[in-house]
């Protein structure tokens, strides 16, 4: 096998030069709209890989019940947790029958940058943030007083279910963690 030698210094000196040309006789303004320009194509580009990636996660999902494992509180008897993408925001939808046949339903938005935004009620969180670990999980954190009180982690496994992992901290400053899985 024939090795190639690769010389990251001049490489780095090459593009330092190149940008050194371009840059020359701009004004400072003109080098500021230049870098800005580099950056929004770089986000652009980033944000287009993002949802590419986080399309296999949408749709309606349905739960398998009987596979639910809930250290806290009763497993639900059936439900749906939906995943709708609007950009670069994620609409997550659950609706599930509980243990004593009554409909429920919850539904909220989260951006997915990696950066924390304000939770919607104060009194249970000050902030959330939804990432994309890699292409098959999805991560939201949720903090209050700046520690981690909850967890959801989204795992898109090799037999096409979807495994749902909340993991949570309870007063008694007890970790539990509720697992489901769903199926398309």
């Amino acid at each position: 096998m024939r090795m190639t030698k690769f010389d990251c210094i001049a490489m780095k000196r090459e593009g330092s030069l190149k940008v050194s040309q371009r840059l020359a006789g701009m004004t400072l303004d003109e080098q500021l709209a230049f870098w800005q320009a580099g950056t929004t194509r770089l986000t652009q580009c980033q944000e287009k890989l993002l949802l590419q990636e986080i399309s296999r996660f949408l749709g309606v999902w349905h739960l398998i019940p009987e596979q639910s494992a809930y250290e806290v509180g009763t497993p639900p008897l059936s439900g749906q947790y939906q995943i709708v993408q609007n950009g670069i925001e994620l609409t997550f939808t659950m609706m599930w029958v509980d243990e004593a046949g009554q409909e429920q339903a919850t539904s909220h938005i989260e951006r997915c940058d990696g950066r924390f935004y304000p939770y919607n009620n104060p009194a249970i969180a000050d902030d959330r943030c939804l990432k994309l670990r890699h292409e098959r999980l999805l991560e939201s954190l949720v903090r209050k007083d700046g520690a981690l009180v909850l967890a959801t982690i989204r795992e898109l496994l090799v037999d096409s279910r979807l495994k749902v992992t909340i993991a949570g901290v309870l007063e008694s400053e007890q970790i539990y963690r509720n697992i489901s899985f769903y199926r398309r």
